[in-house]
């Protein structure tokens, strides 16, 4: 328990101070090694939050790392069931 509260401290951080894609890979170690790292989709929307824009190549959507995350989420979740 200590640990993913330290691991969320982190990561919340790291969305404030590193690039986005360092912190989807922190997200995504961090998801592998938790049971069920809800956090990752949080995580997906305070980065879009804080710096999402929209694109007109997506449709004018600016939530494009929440969509990813959930759908990180949901891969994850399906190799973690076929590994273990």
């Amino acid at each position: 328990m200590l640990i993913r509260v330290i691991a969320d401290i982190v990561i919340f951080f790291s969305i404030l101070y590193t690039p986005f894609w360092l912190t989807l890979l922190a997200l995504i170690g961090a998801a592998f090694y938790f049971r069920s790292y809800y956090e990752l989709i949080g995580g997906g929307i305070l980065i879009d939050m804080l710096y999402g824009t929209p694109l007109v190549k997506f449709f004018d959507v600016s939530f494009i790392t929440t969509i990813i995350t959930v759908s990180l989420y949901f891969i994850i979740d399906r190799i973690k069931q076929n590994i273990r």
